[in-house]
Parts: structure tokens; sequence; C-alpha cells
């Protein structure tokens, strides 16, 4: 997840920053401390917290049978550092924080004191894939606008001269505007399937 990614880096640099120059802390005026050298401190505290949570989450999914809404996947967890709710994860991490809670309620095993907890069911807040027989087009609903487009323009150009010099010709040229009523029907379509499906 790069967000992930570029959080953590950006508290790991603030945080060496902080040690080299021993500034105050911007919470609480302390200045950064130097710990014991600890060789597994940042796997313990950083990787495995969020490896558990992206686990949890894949195992959620039941091998693709679950409903998409009743788990989190990569981009609802990526779009957590998105914005500013990202910050209440703190540095470091604070394992009670909202992102920790995992969708399918089960207990949540806390790595620094060996207890378990139960969680509140953490839900998907944000969009939330409709999965459609139209889902293949509406991915691709503008390559598919420009390929027929396309085909329709190279179609008008090879029948009425073979060469392409002929797209120069004002006549022709005329015809291959078409492709715009095209447009506007291919997007009138689209709009009646969106409200139809609405």
């Amino acid at each position: 997840m790069p967000e992930c990614l570029c959080y953590i880096f950006h508290n790991m640099a603030n945080e060496v920053y902080g040690i080299l120059s021993n500034i105050a802390l911007p919470v609480n005026g302390d200045t950064y401390q130097t710990a014991a050298p600890d060789d597994e401190s940042f796997l313990r505290n950083v990787i495995t917290p969020i490896y558990n949570v992206l686990r949890r989450e894949a195992r959620s999914n039941k091998g693709g049978k679950a409903s998409h809404s009743k788990w989190r996947n990569y981009d609802d967890l990526n779009e957590y550092f998105w914005s500013g709710k990202c910050f209440k994860l703190g540095w470091p991490m604070n394992l009670e924080a909202d992102f920790f809670l995992h969708s399918d309620g089960l207990p949540f095993a806390n790595q620094r004191n060996n207890q378990v907890t139960v969680r509140k069911r953490k839900l998907k807040v944000n969009f939330v894939e409709a999965r459609t027989f139209w889902h293949l087009y509406r991915s691709f609903d503008r390559m598919w606008m420009f390929f027929t487009m396309a085909f329709q323009a190279m179609l008008i150009v090879a029948w009425n001269s073979g060469s392409l010099r002929g797209f120069f010709d004002k006549d022709i040229f005329r015809k291959v505007l078409t492709i715009f009523i095209t447009a506007a029907f291919l997007n009138f379509l689209q709009g009646t399937r969106l409200f139809l499906a609405s």
C-alpha cells in the first residue's frame, strides 16, 4: 500500500530528524529518546500489526465468495491513508485506532500485552462496489466508446477513398465527423443504463 508506506516513511523521517536535532515533540514537549537497539522492534511494532490487518481481511473474503461489502479489500485499506483519519494512528502506532478494527468482528490479539479483546465490527465506509453484468462495460466504457468511434472513422475513410489521404477530402471529412453523433448516442445509452440501474 503506497500511501501506508508514505505514512511510515514520513513518521520515521520525522523521528530521525528529532533524534538528530534533539528537538521537542510537538504533542507533549518531551524530546525524542533513542532506545536501546532492538533488531525486531520495527517488525514487531509496525509491520506485524499492518500485516495482521491485511491477513485477517484477506481471509474474510472466503476465497472470493463473500459479498464485496462484507470485507475491506486493498483499495479500502489504502484509502484510509488518503485522508486525515490516518493521523489517528499516531507514531508509534496506536493499536486501538480504527484502522486495526477488523471487519469480521473476530477477537483482535494485542501483541504488546498478550490480551485478547473483542473489537467492534469495522464496516466499509466508502464506495461499495456492486458487481453486475454491466461491470465489464462500466470499467472500460471510455475505451469501448473510443474503439467504436475509431472503427467508424476508419470504415468511412476506407469505404470512400481506400487511402489515408482521403481523410483530408472535405466530403469524407464531413462524413467522419458523424463520429460525434455516435459519441452522443453512446453517452445517451450509458446515461439510460445508469438511470435504470439506480
